[in-house]
């Protein structure tokens, strides 16, 4: 009959899982979060990237320069995203926002939600663009796609970036996106 030895075995299993966590730990720092930084980092519109993979829920945390299109902007991040990681990741933007551009934004989302909800877009965005002209806004522009709405709010070097998701037809929610 033969005997297992256990400390060999215990030094087997801790020398295999150090090895299997570790390469994991190479993989993730080296294969992707690294290359998604040096992408995003390689074009004007990002300042920084911070990447988090750890749990259920794949965020990646980016600090925009001012840019002219958030639309074509954040729609470029998550293509590159979307390839190297191969999943799909929430997107958190972080801008250079003012206490006097949170409460101008804080005053224009009833008549964002409305224009959502009421499906009037033309209409919200005119109002939305003439209200920033209007409040001293260097700029206040509103773009669109089929899934989300961008909202540019630009006064001097401080500008304020919302992207918010919306489906025709439903509530409004805000999935996927997160400004700080």
């Amino acid at each position: 009959m033969s005997r297992i030895r256990l400390m060999p075995t215990l030094l087997f299993l801790t020398a295999s899982l150090l090895l299997f966590f570790g390469g994991w730990i190479l993989y993730r720092d080296y294969g992707l979060i690294r290359p998604l930084q040096k992408e995003l980092i390689g074009t004007q519109q990002v300042n920084s990237v911070d990447v988090k993979l750890s749990g259920p829920q794949k965020t990646i945390e980016v600090s925009l320069n001012q840019v002219a299109d958030l639309q074509t902007a954040y729609r470029s991040i998550k293509t590159k995203a979307g390839k190297i990681l191969d999943q799909e990741v929430t997107i958190e933007l972080k801008d250079k926002r003012t206490p006097e551009l949170e409460t101008l934004y804080q005053s224009y989302q009833p008549m964002i939600y409305e224009g959502l909800a009421k499906g009037s877009f033309t209409e919200m965005i005119e109002k939305l663009q003439a209200r920033g002209q209007k409040d001293g806004l260097s700029r206040a522009a509103v773009t669109m796609d089929r899934e989300n709405l961008y909202i540019q709010l630009e006064k001097g070097d401080h500008f304020l970036y919302e992207v918010i998701s919306y489906r025709i037809g439903e509530p409004s929610q805000q999935q996927g996106v997160k400004s700080i």
